[in-house]
């Protein structure tokens, strides 16, 4: 059964910038929250990839070896 979430509460409930949060989990995958302020350290996933979905405000990613 698929639970509804409140995106507004996650997002309230979460207390520190960088800290995610898991959210839900979708066949064999997890759905996280986090909070972003300032810049993060440059890193890569090797077996894994990433989606970045903004609810609120805008961010910037760099990829390497472009631009």
């Amino acid at each position: 059964m698929v639970s509804l979430l409140d995106l507004d509460d996650v997002v309230d409930g979460i207390e520190d910038a960088w800290s995610p949060v898991d959210v839900a989990y979708v066949n064999d995958q997890v759905v996280r929250a986090a909070l972003f302020q300032g810049e993060y350290h440059w890193h890569k996933h090797d077996l894994e990839d990433e989606l970045f979905l903004v609810y609120s405000g805008s961010i910037r990613i760099h990829v390497k070896g472009e631009g």
